[in-house]
């Protein structure tokens, strides 16, 4: 299994379903209720995605990033806490967990890597 052939086969099982999520989120993103409290996952770095939202809402560069996107820090703020909410409250349908297993397998035998 390469990433090229796991990707054509998530797209055949996939493209009549508009409720997956694109490859690009889904070979990074995890979800597993035996895996980061059943919370979504960095495949990667097996960090749960609201730890890292957290992480990077406390992070010293947030006003930069505000100010270089035309907002106000407090707007900022507020997208990655409601994406924090998202992240925790909603979690991925059932559906998804087949997926889900082949991906993290993937990963496993290091047909996935991160993009540079």
């Amino acid at each position: 299994m390469d990433e090229e052939e796991l990707r054509l086969e998530y797209w055949e099982d996939t493209r009549s379903h508009p409720e997956f999520p694109v490859w690009v989120i889904f070979r990074l993103i995890g979800h597993s209720p035996d895996q980061c409290d059943g919370v979504p996952y960095l495949r990667a770095s097996h960090q749960d995605v609201a730890t890292v939202l957290k992480h990077l809402e406390e992070h010293p560069v947030i006003d930069k990033l505000a100010t270089d996107t035309g907002i106000a820090p407090a707007e900022l703020r507020a997208c990655l806490w409601y994406c924090i909410w998202l992240v925790e409250h909603r979690l991925p349908p059932q559906a998804w967990q087949q997926w889900n297993q082949r991906v993290d397998e993937a990963w496993a035998i290091k047909a996935l890597h991160l993009p540079q």
